[in-house]
């Protein structure tokens, strides 16, 4: 059974704050944003969940940290936690283009990146060669796989804020084909109202892994905490325990300095 909770609300985690200091509830130590992005993260029936929620509430709840998390566009929450001290995004693909734009915990998740198209298309696609010869692509705008595309010299992406759209666009023949993660395809056809059945993937691109990013003015013991509470999840099965219950038979990704 999956853990849910109230989303764009502060999360009540540390000892204070369920003593019900009015104090603590204004003065949370970190600002966290996500997106609807399942199954790592998502809204549902009001609340959020998802393996990499689960994760991240584990880390405040040992670390003794309070946190507010917000669902925002993935554009926006990336641009706040570049920007703003104390703040975090999950979950974020890890990146060498990326790597001194945030501090980094994890591990959550490993995906895979794929091309994805209609299931009655005879588009194939064997090399990103081919790739670049196809009408449009869509893509998720700042979003790891679409910064990939363009810093290869794609010019026939059509990045867009909203994924469901995206999906939508391609469903109505909008779009040639969509870049995605294979942990994720099915459940954005469903959040876009478009049958997981009528999409097939047509070429993997690579392997990403996906973490907490903190941003580079979080302070130094936030960032300590979480990375020992992340540590210790990992040494006493806790991690191991939810990524089997989210992802059953797939081995989740190894530890990382």
């Amino acid at each position: 059974m999956s853990r849910c909770l109230p989303s764009s609300v502060a999360l009540l985690l540390s000892l204070l704050l369920l003593a019900g200091s009015p104090a603590a509830v204004l003065a949370t130590d970190l600002t966290i944003y996500t997106e609807n992005s399942p199954p790592a993260n998502f809204e549902q029936d009001g609340h959020l969940t998802g393996s990499s929620t689960e994760m991240v509430l584990e880390m405040l709840k040992r670390s003794g940290l309070t946190a507010e998390i917000t669902v925002a566009p993935w554009p926006r929450g990336y641009r706040l936690t570049q920007q703003e001290p104390d703040t975090a995004l999950f979950s974020t693909t890890r990146t060498p283009e990326r790597e001194d734009l945030f501090q980094w915990i994890g591990p959550l998740l490993r995906i895979t990146w794929d091309f994805f198209t209609l299931r009655d298309s005879n588009l194939t696609i064997t090399s990103l060669d081919d790739a670049r010869e196809v009408g449009r692509i869509g893509a998720n705008r700042e979003d790891a796989k679409c910064q990939f595309l363009l810093q290869k010299g794609f010019r026939n992406v059509d990045p867009a804020d909203d994924i469901a759209a995206t999906m939508r666009k391609l469903e109505a023949g909008r779009l040639d084909m969509i870049i995605s993660s294979n942990l994720a395809i099915s459940d954005y056809a469903r959040l876009a109202g478009v049958a997981a059945d009528s999409l097939k993937p047509i070429y993997q691109i690579r392997q990403a892994d996906l973490y907490l990013a903190l941003s580079p003015g979080t302070r130094p013991d936030i960032v300590k905490r979480l990375r020992q509470a992340y540590a210790a999840m990992r040494k006493d099965g806790t991690f191991k325990a939810i990524y089997a219950r989210w992802y059953p038979g797939i081995e989740p990704p190894p530890q990382t300095p």
